[in-house]
């Protein structure tokens, strides 16, 4: 019970952490598609078509 104790709480401390990391992880990999999906979209589509 100690330990739990002075084991910090995830659902109170790591809230605002973990948020901001998702929403930056998510912002990145848009950007990172976004970039792709101009370079190669007209030839994805033509194989996926074929």
């Amino acid at each position: 019970l100690k330990m739990a104790d002075e084991l910090p709480q995830p659902s109170t401390s790591n809230p605002r952490p973990d948020c901001s990391w998702v929403a930056d992880e998510a912002r990145n990999t848009v950007s990172v598609y976004a970039e792709r999906w101009d370079d190669i979209p007209e030839e994805m589509f033509t194989d996926i078509s074929s």
